[in-house]
């Protein structure tokens, strides 16, 4: 829920149906070039690196919206999409597979999860599956790579494992209990990739 002072969607043309975005503000700028201060803000005018500005609406063209990235590198605050991304994540382990798709879907994904990784050519040609998440932990999970990059169009693919690292190929495996803002990159990098793979065909 997001709460604002009296007046201040009727300032900012916010209307019933928009979607609203998290943005960072630069250090001394302005958001929405209304003059108001960051909470961060300190005593010579500027504002801290983490400072967020909510009333940025989102066009309801449903064309994709930039976000803007914290500083320092750190996690995006979304994913810059308007509609979810279907993501996969096969798993034999239970926690896992429950808390990647709790905190993915609070970033704007549809999250299938399997423990089986032979119904993975299934799952992603019943969910249009954008891209799969598949844990180097199973003993199945040369079989699992090898559905997906072998299914009829392009699917990206991320990799974990107990420990981060450079797995077959050279594509980088992300610690399955690492950051959770890596695995939001690695997912948004995997689409792309994916993205510019059907471009291509």
């Amino acid at each position: 829920m997001l709460e604002l002072s009296a007046g201040e969607c009727a300032r900012q043309g916010v209307e019933v149906g928009d979607r609203l975005a998290l943005r960072e503000r630069a250090a001394g700028s302005n958001a929405g070039g209304n003059g108001a201060s960051g909470n961060g803000a300190s005593g010579n005018g500027a504002s801290s690196p983490r400072t967020w500005w909510p009333l940025r609406k989102l066009e309801r063209a449903g064309a994709d919206i930039p976000v803007a990235k914290p500083a320092h590198g750190h996690e995006p605050s979304v994913l810059t999409r308007l509609s979810p991304l279907r993501v996969l994540v096969s798993s034999a382990d239970r926690h896992f597979r429950t808390t990647t798709s709790l905190l993915l879907a609070r970033r704007n994904c549809s999250v299938t999860t399997t423990a089986n990784s032979g119904r993975l050519s299934e799952l992603i040609a019943r969910e249009g599956t954008e891209v799969v998440v598949v844990d180097l932990g199973d003993p199945s999970a040369s079989e699992a790579m090898g559905t997906v990059r072998a299914f009829a169009r392009p699917v990206g693919l991320v990799l974990v494992d107990d420990e981060a690292g450079v797995g077959s190929g050279g594509q980088p495996v992300l610690a399955r209990w690492g950051p959770f803002g890596d695995l939001v990159v690695a997912v948004e990098d995997a689409e792309r990739a994916r993205e510019h793979e059907a471009g291509r065909a």
